[in-house]
């Protein structure tokens, strides 16, 4: 705020954050939201724009998490070789062969593939849980808890319940597919990759047809492996990211 230019006009060039501290229509406290979500939105984003609303004169910046998630997602299939070769099998049923295009149509009918992106999310989460700030008084297993108090929803530690998600360790994605005997429903809320409500991501349908662009594109050309014996793992850094190096191994598919 000590660094606003003087005497800004509408030629003068302004940062983002900037930009949300000089307009009227938003106060201190949402420039340092933005602020906030900017930094938990820049540690894993690889794909970020802005769109110019001629009328508004508003800049909405989009940031999409992906690339974490999907260093997950390979790290599963690798280590399910069979869960893998499924989601090949699948893709050669649509695309007959890889230099095939991928139409919204073909997309449409990725079930499988689409059930691992999705069982991977359950299982390496980008993100713990969500959280929310009440806006009014709530009685919780009775217990009162007063407005402004703010909630975490650990969707991490809820996805590998056992009574919400069998075997819940283990890589399943037939668990999401609506005709398998391995179906599960759980609980409304449990499972929110993307977060809910008015503060959902605002990227997930991107983010989401990125995934699952890359991960066919990759899987009709080769077949993935991670030749180690330790798992890759966790670590918190505002998001969820991998504990070590990815280093995998990438074979030709005939």
């Amino acid at each position: 705020m000590e660094r606003l230019p003087d005497n800004i006009t509408e030629d003068t060039k302004l940062t983002y954050l900037q930009f949300l501290l000089v307009r009227s229509e938003f106060s201190r406290n949402d420039a340092i939201t933005m602020a906030t979500d900017m930094m938990l939105g820049g540690v894993d984003t690889i794909l970020c724009g802005f769109d110019n609303h001629p009328k508004r004169n508003q800049k909405v910046k989009t940031a999409v998490q992906t690339s974490h998630s999907f260093s997950f997602l390979l790290f599963n299939l690798a280590r399910n070789p069979q869960v893998q070769e499924k989601v090949y099998q699948e893709l050669m049923g649509l695309l007959k062969h890889k230099d095939a295009p991928i139409t919204p149509e073909i997309l449409n009918e990725m079930r499988y593939l689409k059930a691992c992106v999705k069982e991977s999310m359950r299982i390496s989460p980008i993100v713990d849980g969500t959280s929310r700030t009440l806006q009014q008084d709530v009685v919780m297993s009775g217990y009162l808890v007063p407005a402004g108090t703010n909630l975490l929803a650990h969707n991490m530690v809820a996805c590998r319940q056992p009574s919400y998600f069998p075997e819940p360790n283990s890589f399943l994605p037939e668990r999401w597919l609506d005709k398998s005997p391995q179906r599960v429903i759980p609980p409304n809320f449990t499972f929110l990759p993307f977060g809910f409500g008015p503060r959902m991501c605002v990227g997930r349908r991107i983010a989401e047809h990125e995934i699952w662009l890359l991960l066919a594109k990759i899987i009709m050309n080769f077949r993935v492996e991670y030749p180690y014996k330790e798992d890759i793992g966790m670590l918190f850094r505002l998001v969820n990211i991998p504990d070590r190096p990815l280093k995998f191994k990438f074979v030709d598919r005939d």
